[in-house]
């Protein structure tokens, strides 16, 4: 199958030259055949998008891919559907059995319908396996797809389309491991990889409740919004604990002895708070209930949760990648870990949503200077950082340095910095934010982790269906997140001061 023209020109370079006005709506960010964002360059092309303005949606070439398939992906579920499918039917097409069959338990969940109809069916030469349904349910089944990111990446479907073997490469895949077991200090035979961030949360949920008695699970501090979605909708129920009766909210629940995991994020986003590890560690360990901990926005530079966490969670398509052209993500048994004997048996024997050999390449040649690209990072964050926070157009700006400063430091690495994600919210609202966002002369569009600086109005993308229970937890629907690239500092500053600028004159 012939690759897509556009991936044989010379490619634009989003350091200088970002995807930031009206005419680059829809355009991939990057601008690569693979690329895991799309650019939305106003206010009102986000709130379009969530409302399926069919303008908007017209012109999208690609999404964030767990929310909107690529096109190469949605030409095998097209090929799918004509090869197995009957009228009426819809096809997905999943990485495994496995995952098959749990998208077919959700969706008889979700539709209150044990009996119904569902097939499967193997993809030829491959471990990828087809799931068949009635096409009036076909939202929901995405909404499994988008939950646990058990999906088939855009390099993976042109393999199955072409009926190439999708076979793993254990030379590369060890290589890759070991990488990541040099930064983080644990075995390599420690680390599992998955198809996306969110498939290596869902394992390690799964891990978490494996052969315990049904119970619930906590989420400390405002959560990234599919990693609640898990615990919600797959799960037997979830509580979520913020503030400043946070640690007590958490020993009481913990005593009622229904709990079977508890998800922290250091840091949290948006708000990048961070929770006090090593006494949630300690209350985690006395009650013998496993922690997950996801480090993919404090990045496993900055931080090591490894001496508190049983299982760590990254997603690898963020700054270990830092091209934003692979999806990926893995999780780690912490060699610290009382459950580790545990957690390690049933994640060696989980191959629901293994990580494409073909990503497994493309993200050992994007990680390679990892170290190197988040220390221009953080200095840049940082540097950022301070200017919005004395900034009089702003009202806040959410960064670890400024959010519950000493709970990171204890986490943070010798070597470590704060990170390259940061929030502002302006003192004049919307009308303001708006003003500024527009202005803003930096790539626009979800995800973060690139080498380019990314920003979003992230409530209206991530709780445009639930604005006021994300007000009530402190997370207003004009903030506007950054995820902070490597562009030399002075040019970045002088862009952030020029969209001020703009929005000051909105008044």
């Amino acid at each position: 199958m012939a690759k897509p023209s556009y991936g044989l020109r010379r490619m634009r370079d989003l350091l200088t030259n970002p995807l930031w006005q009206v005419t680059d709506l829809g355009h991939p960010i990057p601008d690569a055949p693979h690329a895991v964002s799309v650019a939305m360059p106003t206010w009102q092309s986000v709130i379009g998008y969530e409302e399926e303005d069919p303008v908007v949606h017209r012109a999208l070439q690609c999404g964030y891919p767990r929310f909107f398939c690529h096109p190469t992906v949605r030409r095998l579920f097209d090929e799918a559907s004509c090869r197995f499918a009957k009228r009426g039917e819809s096809a997905l097409v999943f990485a495994s059995d496995d995952a098959c069959q749990r998208a077919a338990a959700f969706l008889r969940s979700s539709c209150g319908n044990s009996s119904l109809a569902t097939r499967m069916h193997p993809w030829p030469h491959s471990h990828a396996t087809v799931l068949i349904f009635p096409s009036e349910h076909r939202r929901t089944a995405l909404r499994y797809w988008r939950y646990t990111g058990e999906m088939v990446s855009s390099r993976h479907a042109e393999a199955l389309l072409q009926e190439a073997p999708d076979s793993h490469e254990p030379q590369s895949e060890s290589l890759l491991k070991e990488r990541l077991a040099s930064w983080s200090n644990q075995p390599a035979a420690h680390g599992h990889l998955y198809a996306s961030g969110m498939a290596a949360v869902h394992a390690a949920y799964r891990a978490a409740l494996a052969d315990q008695p049904p119970g619930e699970s906590l989420q400390l501090e405002f959560p990234y919004v599919d990693v609640f979605c898990i615990q919600k909708h797959l799960g037997s129920g979830a509580h979520l604990l913020l503030g400043d009766t946070l640690l007590d909210d958490l020993q009481s629940h913990l005593a009622g002895g229904r709990i079977r995991a508890v998800f922290a994020e250091i840091p949290c986003n948006p708000l990048t708070r961070t929770v006090d590890l090593p006494a949630v560690s300690e209350a985690c360990r006395a009650a013998r209930v496993p922690l997950i901990v996801d480090d993919t926005v404090g990045t496993i530079h900055n931080v090591d949760v490894y001496p508190y966490a049983d299982l760590v969670t990254t997603s690898l398509t963020k700054n270990i990648s830092g091209k934003g052209d692979v999806m990926a993500g893995s999780v780690w048994v912490s060699s610290s870990s009382p459950f580790a004997k545990r957690l390690q048996a049933f994640l060696e024997m989980d191959r629901s949503a293994p990580l494409f050999a073909g990503d497994i390449d493309a993200l050992l040649e994007n990680s390679a200077h990892f170290p190197e690209r988040m220390e221009i990072i953080n200095q840049n964050s940082s540097a950022l950082a301070a200017w919005l926070s004395s900034h009089p157009a702003v009202e806040r700006c959410y960064y670890p340095n400024n959010e519950t400063t000493d709970a990171y430091d204890h986490v943070r690495r010798p070597q470590g910095g704060y990170g390259g994600l940061l929030s502002i919210v302006l003192k004049e609202g919307e009308p303001a934010a708006q003003a500024f966002y527009d202005a803003l002369r930096v790539s626009k569009g979800p995800s973060l982790g690139t080498n380019f600086t990314l920003a979003c109005p992230y409530t209206l993308l991530a709780h445009y269906e639930e604005l006021d229970w994300a007000a009530k937890c402190g997370v207003p629907r004009h903030l506007i997140r950054v995820a902070v690239g490597m562009e030399p500092v002075d040019d970045l500053l002088e862009r952030f001061e020029d969209a001020m600028t703009v929005s000051v004159c909105v008044r």
